[in-house]
């Protein structure tokens, strides 16, 4: 009796670590929207960072005269 609980219990222990390690978490994976989310709080930013930076431009694209 002892040996097909023993068989049984290596088998259980077998299946879950190796559906452990093929399952992906949970936490890992990206759905779709927060990806969406993603790229378009980057866009902001790179937009913002853009328009509220002018020192770090080119003088001709900041308004110098162009005579």
């Amino acid at each position: 009796m002892w040996n097909a609980a023993l068989w049984s219990l290596l088998v259980c222990a077998s299946v879950c670590t190796v559906g452990s390690l093929l399952g992906s978490h949970p936490l890992g994976r990206m759905w779709r929207i927060d990806v969406i989310e993603l790229r378009q709080r980057r866009r902001m930013i790179e937009v913002l960072e853009e328009n509220t930076h002018p020192l770090h431009r080119q003088p001709e694209t900041v308004g110098a005269d162009r005579s």
